[in-house]
């Protein structure tokens, strides 16, 4: 549908300039095919909304360090504001925002008047929006479960960080309905190579702040389990950047055409079992 066709742009846009175009169109079949986003990316939730929002911030805000100009800036000022705007869990993108930043712009990040700017641009309309929020539960007690009381409690939750429990059933959730156990191993893969530029530790550090992100939220993480539709877009990155390095052409004197041609039917059928896979995954949250 149009929110994942949205979503897909962004994170397409992102993968291409990390890794390069077969990289690109591995990531986006990867994130179409992931068992939660086929469920949840046609569902009535402002999550879809939310991830195209946190890709696509992170992307213009890469373009902008890169060199961009103003309308470069004031697109990624709005995407990142509608971010935080839509869930203010997206709040974690600030650590991948500010890798960009420190590495444009080095030590002297801080001493940047632009950045104060995105900062007070993206940030005083989420104070605003959420003081006016709380303002409304005062007077109707209608509430989003955010930060008061009511309902259960979404953030940190210090037993919870202590039980194993937890962590098992997060781990779980990856290698099953949010990866499958083949996408799992080829995100693991993707994770573990080799970094070809400093700016594309951007996926790595934006990891690191999904990790805190479930530390922070951990009872919404193990109450609703589209609490990780966030890792979907990410890991569809690292899976491309495995996938599309594994397609594209040998190291030279390393291999044969001959080789380069049975590792693509390798990859193929790799293809087809990840599609066969998300199915099987999927099919349980559609009969729920």
């Amino acid at each position: 549908d149009a929110e994942i066709r949205t979503i897909l742009d962004s994170q397409y846009a992102l993968a291409r300039k990390l890794y390069g175009v077969w990289a690109a169109r591995f990531a986006a079949l990867a994130f179409v095919v992931a068992p939660l986003n086929a469920f949840y990316g046609r569902a009535f939730m402002p999550d879809p909304a939310m991830l195209f929002f946190s890709v696509g911030a992170v992307y213009l805000f890469a373009c902008w360090t890169a060199g961009g100009g103003p309308p470069t800036f004031a697109v990624a000022v709005a995407f990142a504001a509608l971010a935080f705007l839509v869930k203010l869990s997206t709040l974690y993108l600030g650590l991948p925002l500010l890798f960009l930043a420190y590495d444009r712009f080095g030590k002297g990040l801080f001493r940047r008047p632009a950045l104060w700017a995105f900062a007070a641009l993206t940030l005083a309309p989420t104070l605003l929006w959420y003081a006016h929020a709380y303002r409304l539960f005062q007077q109707t007690h209608l509430t989003y479960g955010i930060w008061n009381r009511y309902g259960y409690a979404k953030w940190g939750n210090l037993d919870l960080l202590a039980s194993g429990q937890f962590y098992v059933l997060m781990f779980q959730r990856l290698i099953g309905v949010t990866f499958t156990p083949l996408g799992f191993a080829v995100l693991v893969s993707g994770i573990l190579m080799k970094v070809r530029s400093q700016r594309e530790r951007v996926v790595h550090v934006w990891l690191l702040a999904l990790i805190l992100y479930v530390l922070i939220v951990p009872e919404g993480n193990r109450e609703l389990n589209y609490y990780q539709l966030p890792f979907v877009p990410l890991g569809a990155l690292f899976m491309g950047k495995a996938l599309g390095r594994f397609w594209g052409d040998p190291a030279p004197g390393r291999a044969v055409p001959g080789s380069l041609h049975a590792r693509r039917i390798a990859l193929a059928v790799v293809l087809i079992a990840m599609v066969g896979l998300s199915y099987t995954y999927a099919r349980p949250l559609f009969a729920a």
